[in-house]
């Protein structure tokens, strides 16, 4: 995942590449753009294979109850 970090932003703008990416590696998480770490399909698919990427959620979404609850509900390592 750590490649992403130089990549283009053209490239981690690109939606379907970064959902592809980080179903396949959920740290990719951490070089999405705001827009895809504010969406909670694609936070809640990370956290279901890796809880750590609960961390690179958006603000928002960290703070939102009902999805920490969903991610908690996924998986209870979110927190550990």
């Amino acid at each position: 995942p750590e490649c992403l970090a130089f990549a283009l932003d053209s490239v981690k703008q690109d939606d379907i590449f970064m959902i592809s990416a980080v179903a396949r590696q959920p740290l990719t998480l951490q070089f999405a753009t705001e827009k895809l770490r504010s969406n909670k399909d694609v936070v809640l698919g990370a956290i279901k294979s890796l809880p750590e990427a609960f961390q690179f959620a958006r603000h928002n979404l960290r703070q939102d109850v009902d999805f920490v609850r969903r991610a908690l509900l996924i998986n209870v390592e979110v927190f550990k």
